[in-house]
Parts: structure tokens; C-alpha cells; sequence
């Protein structure tokens, strides 16, 4: 039988199984093909994340991820087959112990951004030049996650080809839609519906906000992606902070009634997809999203035609925005309806999970070890 180590960083396997069994509560693509895996007949040893411990601490301050799930994983290297990451920073010491011939066990892992050394600062630009080649050279195979992020990588220096990129990564769409056919009444599309924390401009959004007459609810990561001493109107509704979040039943509530949802966002690093996993969740609820453009998306959301571009920092296009598909209801519904099309027939967790196991097998298959499926 295979066996997969899984790292994962934000949950312990008790809020895994969380994901699995409370189906109408929690959507699994949290879960990240834990409960694919076990449904295939794979043999999981799951190393979960444990922040309270000294190697973790000293790998924070050395800017590498739970180095102690690493250093666990390292020492049952002769119980396990395969190791797969769904997140590349979890295994970067594993990846230099891969270069130094230390360690053998095949690695599979995602990458979510292009690790592309493009900052102007000479230091920065050595720093991730070695970062990328330690991945790349110390990876057995890496997925980037989308078509565009690894196109990216592979432009600024050819990616070996044993490495490759997702087509299909996405939400659980059956868990947002089942909640939407389950409504007995019909969405009261009155407010506009922004949420998440990483890189979030939330700053600009309330003050396009702030000049128009036009409801806007904003659940945070947490209080501090709120500007303090910043102006909110009454129009402007803040609602409690989610630290983790699952989309519980009363987010997917502000997704189900609002008119669109918006994700604004702060410049960054080219080619990091911020916003993605909310863009999906707004997609699997049918709606339309405002967006700031972003290169490291899977598509151009106006190319689709479900959702209008923003570029960064530009209040006036905010407001333009959100007044276009105030004033055009019927065009904001049907760009809803092809955005629930574009994630029930290709980004959803149910195709990745599909996928990743296509890619398992073979990588298993190229390994020589066998199934007992």
C-alpha cells in the first residue's frame, strides 16, 4: 500500500476530519485531498502543524516554515513512500537534504506563487535566485498552481520538465451549491460583499465606499486588516473578524444575498494568486466579483465575463465599477451564472483532487512502488 505524508501547515488532522464529516458546515477543499487519499485506499501518516515547539520557533526567526514537521518527516523517511506537500515552503529543508543526497523519499508539493527573482535589491534578488533553485533541483515534482504562474517561472528560466501546473485547482463547488439550492427564498442582492486578509486593500474600498450610496459589508481575516482612525459611512458595515476563514454557514449567507463580491487588493510580488481561494468561493455561489487585476489568476475575469478589473490604488475605478453593476442587475446575475459555470466545470476541488491523484499514481508508478487498491 502507498503511503503519503500530507504537511499540513494551518490544521491539526482533528480539524481535517472536521472538513469531512460536518459536509453542510465545513467546505473540503480546507482539507487538501486528505479525504481523496483516504477515500483511494492510500495509508496517510499525517505529520501535523505543533507551533509550540523549539525548532519551530528557531525556523520562524531563520524564515523557514515548520521546520519541525520536517525534521519529523525526515526521520521516518523509511516508513513512507511519497511525500506530498500541498504547500512548497514546507518542505524547503527536505528539498536541501534532496540536493546533498540525504534524503531520498520522492517529494511532490504546490507551488503557489512563480519564485521569480525580480526585486530590485541585489540581496533580495540572490536570496530568492537560490530559493527557486533549491526547489526546483531538490523537488521531485513540483505543480505549480496555475497554467499562468508556471508560465511565469518557466519565462524567466526553463523549469525541468518533471515539474508541471495545475488546470483544475479550485473550491469544493457541491458545498457553497448545495447551500444555494437550499434557499427558499431569493437573494436580496443589496450590498456589495468583501472578505478575506492577506494583502487586502480594504483601506481604498472604504474610502470608494465612503463616496457612494451603496452598502458594503467587510468580514476581516482580522480587526487589524482595518486602517485605524479611518472614516467608515453608515453604508459601510464591518462585521466580526474570522481568523481561519472555513466559510462557515454565515459567510456563505453574505455570499448567497449580496450583489458581487470584491476582493481589493494591495500591490505585491508578480504572479502570487492573493484572493484566488475568495474569488473561487464567489464563483461557486453564482456571483460576480470586482476585482484588483491580477496576473497570477488562471484567467482575465472580463476575458470570462464574470467580474470587472480594478487596477491598484484606483478609487474612481472602484466606484465605476461597483455603479456598473448596481445600474446593470440583469448583466451582474448572468455574470454570476457563467462564473458558477466556469467553477462547476473546471476549477473545483473535485477535479484537483482528481488530479492530484493522477499525478500520485504516476509519480508511483515511476518509483516502482505498487497499490493494493
Amino acid at each position: 500500500m502507498k503511503k503519503i505524508v500530507e504537511l499540513i501547515r494551518f490544521y491539526s488532522l482533528d480539524e481535517i476530519n472536521k472538513f469531512i464529516i460536518k459536509g453542510n458546515e465545513y467546505p473540503t477543499h480546507h482539507a487538501w485531498c486528505y479525504d481523496i487519499l483516504v477515500a483511494n485506499a492510500y495509508d496517510i501518516s499525517c505529520i501535523e502543524y505543533n507551533k509550540n515547539t523549539y525548532a519551530n520557533t528557531i525556523g520562524k526567526k531563520l524564515g523557514i516554515e515548520n521546520l519541525q514537521q520536517q525534521i519529523n518527516c525526515f526521520r521516518s523517511t523509511t516508513k513512507n513512500d511519497i511525500v506530498f506537500a500541498p504547500f512548497i515552503k514546507d518542505v524547503f529543508i527536505l528539498a536541501v537534504l534532496k540536493i546533498l543526497k540525504i534524503y531520498r523519499t520522492p517529494i511532490i508539493t504546490i507551488s503557489h506563487r512563480a519564485y521569480v527573482p525580480n526585486q530590485k535589491n541585489i540581496l533580495k534578488r540572490c536570496k530568492l535566485l537560490v530559493i527557486r533553485n533549491i526547489y526546483l533541483f531538490g523537488i521531485d515534482k513540483i505543480l505549480f498552481l496555475n497554467q499562468k504562474i508556471y508560465g511565469y517561472s518557466n519565462n524567466f528560466n526553463r523549469i525541468k520538465e518533471r515539474h508541471s501546473y495545475l488546470n483544475n485547482w479550485g473550491v469544493d463547488f457541491l458545498f457553497f451549491n448545495s447551500y444555494s439550492i437550499n434557499q427558499q427564498c431569493i437573494p436580496k442582492n443589496n450590498f456589495i460583499f468583501s472578505l478575506g486578509g492577506t494583502n487586502r486593500d480594504f483601506k481604498l474600498l472604504i474610502e470608494a465606499f465612503n463616496n457612494m450610496n451603496v452598502k458594503l459589508k467587510i468580514i476581516p481575516k482580522n480587526p487589524s486588516n482595518i486602517p485605524k482612525c479611518i472614516q467608515i459611512n453608515e453604508n459601510i458595515e464591518i462585521g466580526p473578524s474570522i481568523p481561519d476563514l472555513y466559510s462557515y454557514g454565515s459567510i456563505r449567507k453574505d455570499y448567497y444575498n449580496c450583489i458581487a463580491v470584491a476582493i481589493p487588493l494591495i500591490k505585491e510580488l508578480d504572479y502570487y494568486p492573493t484572493g484566488s481561494t475568495i474569488l473561487f468561493e464567489a464563483f461557486a455561489m453564482g456571483k460576480a466579483v470586482i476585482t484588483t487585476k491580477n496576473k497570477a489568476y488562471p484567467f482575465d475575469v472580463e476575458e470570462e465575463k464574470v467580474g470587472i478589473n480594478v487596477d491598484y490604488g484606483d478609487v474612481d475605478g472602484w466606484i465605476n465599477a461597483v455603479n456598473y453593476l448596481i445600474n446593470h442587475p440583469d448583466e451582474a446575475k448572468e455574470m454570476g451564472n457563467r462564473a458558477k459555470q466556469l467553477c462547476k466545470n473546471k476549477y473545483n476541488y473535485e477535479l484537483f483532487s482528481q488530479e492530484i491523484l493522477g499525478h500520485l499514481e504516476k509519480m508511483g508508478d515511476n518509483d516502482k512502488f505498487t497499490s493494493s487498491k
